[in-house]
C-alpha cells in the first residue's frame, strides 16, 4: 500500500511519530526492515483517516484493512504495533492503545494440522523429484527442507539472504523475526549439506542474486509462492487433501517442529513444561503463550507426559526431517 499525502497534523502525527520509533530501533541495532514497511503503512493509514492518536479504533481498522477479508491472515506482525504503542506511551501519546499479547482479530486460534511422519516422508521424497523447472527443481527440498529442520515459519525462510545461511559453520541467521529479535540457529550436517547444494546450483544460475532462495527470475521468493508450491508437491506425493479445515499447508512443518520436540522430551523423562524457554527462544516466539499452545495441541506428549525430572541432554530442538 503506497503511503497517501498527509491529510492535516492530525494524522500527520501517527506518521512522524511511527518514523521516530523506526529511528529508535535502528539506532538500537536491529535492521527492523519488515517493522519500519507496517509502520510506514500504519502512518499513512492514520494519515489518510485523520486519526492523530494510536488508539483502538485506528490500529483495528488497519488490522481490517492490511487483512483485505482474508480467513486465517497473517497476524504475527501486530508486535510491531505493539512495540510502537508503549514506545508512544513515553513519547507524547500516554494513552496510545496497544494489541494485548494474544489478540487475535478473528477470534480463537484456528486448529492445526498435525503432519504425521508418514506425510512427511513421502512429501520430501516427492520434493526431490519435483519437475517444475527452476529453482524449485533442486531448490524445494532444501527450502520445506530448513523449515521443517528448523521450525522456522513461511516468511523467515523466504527473507533469508545469502549471508544469513553459513553451510561450512552450521548456522542460519533468522533477522528481524517476531518480537522482534534476530537468532542464529544451528544445523544438522544433512540439512547444511542439502542448503550447501542448492546455494551452489542458484549460484550458477543467478550468482549475483541478493536473497538465499530464488524465484523463478532470481529474485526473492513471493509470499505467495509457498503455499502453490507446498500444494502441488503435497498432490505429487498422493497425500490425502481433507474436504475441511484443518488441512496441511507449509506452517505445518513448525507445528511438527514443535510438537515432535515436546513430544522427545516427554519421552525421554525430561519436564517439557520446564524446557518451553529454549523452545520460545529457538522458534522466535514473541510471548510464552504461543509456546504453551504446543502442549495443548500435541496428543502424543498428553499421552507421554511423565513426572518431573532435571533438564538434561541437548537444551536446543534436534534438527531434523524425522523431528
Amino acid at each position: 500500500m503506497s503511503g497517501p499525502a498527509v491529510s492535516g497534523p492530525a494524522g500527520g502525527a501517527v506518521a512522524e511519530m511511527a518514523a521516530a520509533y523506526v529511528d529508535f530501533k535502528r539506532s538500537m541495532g536491529a535492521v527492523y526492515a519488515r517493522g519500519a514497511q507496517y509502520l510506514r503503512r500504519f502512518g499513512a493509514y492514520c494519515a489518510e483517516r485523520g486519526h492523530g492518536r494510536v488508539t483502538r479504533k485506528a490500529c483495528e481498522g488497519f488490522v481490517a484493512l492490511v487483512d483485505a477479508g482474508r480467513v486465517g491472515a497473517d497476524h504475527s506482525w501486530l508486535c510491531y504495533l505493539r512495540g510502537f504503542a508503549h514506545w508512544a506511551r513515553l513519547r507524547g501519546d500516554p494513552e496510545a492503545w496497544a494489541f494485548p499479547v494474544g489478540y487475535s482479530p478473528r477470534g480463537a486460534r484456528p486448529e492445526v494440522y498435525l503432519l504425521a511422519a508418514a506425510e512427511v516422508e513421502a512429501f520430501f521424497a516427492a520434493a526431490a523429484d519435483l519437475d517444475c523447472g527452476k529453482p524449485w527443481a533442486w531448490q524445494a527440498k532444501a527450502f520445506f527442507g530448513m523449515m521443517c529442520a528448523c521450525g522456522l515459519r513461511p516468511g523467515e525462510a523466504r527473507r533469508l539472504a545469502r549471508g544469513d545461511v553459513d553451510a561450512r559453520a552450521r548456522t542460519v541467521l533468522v533477522r528481524d523475526s517476531k518480537g522482534p529479535v534476530s537468532r542464529l540457529l544451528p544445523l544438522t550436517d544433512e540439512v547444511a549439506a542439502m542448503l550447501e547444494a542448492c546455494d551452489a546450483a542458484n549460484n550458477r544460475v543467478w550468482p549475483d542474486r541478493s536473497a538465499f532462495f530464488a524465484s523463478s527470475s532470481g529474485g526473492p521468493v513471493g509470499a505467495g509462492r509457498v503455499p502453490e508450491l507446498f500444494n502441488q508437491i503435497w498432490r505429487a506425493a498422493g497425500l490425502r487433501v481433507p474436504s475441511r479445515e484443518p488441512r496441511p499447508h507449509a506452517y505445518s512443518f513448525r507445528h511438527r517442529f514443535a510438537c515432535a520436540n515436546i513430544e522427545r522430551w516427554a519421552q525421554e523423562g525430561q519436564d517439557a513444561a520446564a524446557m518451553l524457554p529454549y523452545l520460545a527462544r529457538y522458534m522466535g516466539h514473541a510471548s510464552p503463550e504461543s509456546t504453551v499452545y504446543y502442549l495443548h495441541i500435541s496428543p502424543d506428549y498428553l499421552r507421554l507426559r511423565a513426572a518431573e525430572s532435571p533438564a538434561s541432554a541437548s537444551l536446543l530442538p534436534k534438527a531434523g526431517f524425522g523431528g
